[in-house]
């Protein structure tokens, strides 16, 4: 059994001569190329599959009259149904007869168990191929995932007083429901309206971490976050939510801010943590007294 791939090799081309530049077959199953195909042809054939002659390149693809890069058993049986003009039965039979040493049924039923073993190989491909696909397992997984994080979204979001809401499918696009129960986009919201969507989708990711590894941080920085478009009520209500993870979860929370009435803000709370200064003077950054 020959395969075209054997024919690209370097050594198969020393093996059996180089094929003629381009080639095209004319008629499949002429193989000693004299205008028509009939017993001599299938000699030939007979003699490639038992391995007592060997094709050039242009025999090979011309006897391969299935076209599936090998030559069989498959291509001989083609070739007699057309030379004796019988049914597919009728070509095994008379093979059997007139060339017992090819063992038909053998190869046949070899056939058979090859076309069987690559139809449950291509059925378990497709399988992985589902699994691994953006509609497989993955996307299971994600939209289990995802029922969680749209729950914690929206509990960050009541939190903030957002006068919206927002809801992420598997591949993560999201649909913002505002406060008409209408779907808009992100770009149609204020300022502090995208703030208080962006914060929650940090707090709801970074609760996520949490319950999906055994490894925790408890250390996060948020800069700017008192410079940005929050009003004094967004500002406390995102501050007491920072509280909240600092004493549940025992987090060292820093804020940077380049305004110095930032100091003040959250002084009203329990333990508002410690406040400290630093000034750039010539490239050099050090930690100074503030004094109001």
């Amino acid at each position: 059994m020959y395969s075209k791939v054997h024919s690209r090799l370097p050594w198969f081309f020393g093996y059996i001569g180089e094929p003629e530049d381009d080639f095209v077959v004319d008629v499949y199953g002429d193989v000693n190329f004299d205008g028509s195909i009939d017993v001599t042809d299938i000699v030939l054939m007979v003699g490639f599959v038992l391995n007592t002659s060997t094709p050039t390149e242009e025999e090979f693809l011309t006897a391969d009259i299935s076209q599936d890069g090998l030559l069989n058993i498959q291509d001989i049986i083609l070739v007699v149904q057309e030379v004796i003009g019988v049914s597919f039965r009728g070509a095994v039979e008379w093979l059997k007869v007139n060339y017992p040493e090819l063992e038909v049924e053998e190869r046949l039923k070899s056939l058979e168990g090859d076309i069987s073993s690559i139809k449950h190989n291509l059925e378990i491909l497709d399988v992985i191929k589902f699994i691994v696909s953006e509609e497989g397992v993955k996307s299971y997984i994600v939209r289990k995932i995802l029922q969680l994080f749209n729950g914690k979204l929206q509990h960050y979001l009541r939190r903030m007083d957002a006068n919206c809401c927002c809801i992420f499918n598997e591949y993560f696009e999201d649909e913002i429901i505002n406060e008409k129960n209408k779907s808009c986009s992100y770009h149609n919201f204020s300022g502090a309206e995208k703030k208080n969507i962006d914060l929650a989708c940090l707090f709801a990711f970074m609760d996520i971490r949490r319950l999906q590894g055994n490894v925790a941080f408890n250390f996060s920085i948020y800069d700017e976050l008192l410079d940005s478009s929050l009003d004094e009520r967004g500002v406390d209500l995102v501050i007491s939510i920072l509280q909240e993870r600092v004493e549940k979860y025992n987090e060292c929370v820093i804020i940077i801010s380049h305004r110095k009435e930032s100091a003040k803000i959250g002084s009203h709370y329990k333990n508002p943590g410690e406040v400290i200064f630093l000034e750039k003077e010539k490239g050099i950054t050090r930690r100074v007294d503030y004094n109001e």
